[in-house]
């Protein structure tokens, strides 16, 4: 998937995930990367904002990490972070909190170097505990 589909609420990216499905077949996706947009859906734009501060919003974020499709897939947490170094250690518990199965990730704040479900680490950076 890229950027320009609606997964803002569970039942659009149910329609969005149904729609890849019927596109490339079940089960082909292999990794996902999470990140909240500074532009609106339909700018064409690649701008990432820190999850919960964007247009995605934290609703957005909880459906992503509570998709039931995505439970075995790795994840990347794709953000600036406050000083534009990456994701935090908050932010990191913040995605986690959105989870329903948020107990799965509470090795991601002892520095594993991921979980089932989201593996959340910004790209080649580990997080910083805040």
């Amino acid at each position: 998937m890229r950027s320009g589909y609606d997964i803002r609420t569970r039942d659009s990216l149910d329609a969005v995930l149904a729609g890849y499905e019927r596109a490339v077949g079940p089960g082909r996706l292999g990794s996902l990367h999470l990140n909240d947009s500074q532009t609106p859906l339909g700018s064409n734009r690649d701008r990432h904002a820190n999850v919960g501060e964007g247009e995605l919003g934290l609703e957005g974020a909880r459906a992503f990490v509570n998709e039931r499709r995505f439970a075995e897939l790795p994840c990347v947490l794709e953000t600036p972070g406050p000083d534009r170094s990456g994701p935090t250690a908050a932010e990191i518990a913040l995605v986690a909190g959105c989870s329903r199965a948020e107990q799965r990730c509470a090795a991601l704040l002892r520095g594993a170097q991921g979980c089932a479900g989201i593996a959340l680490w910004g790209v080649g950076r580990r997080p910083r505990r805040s």
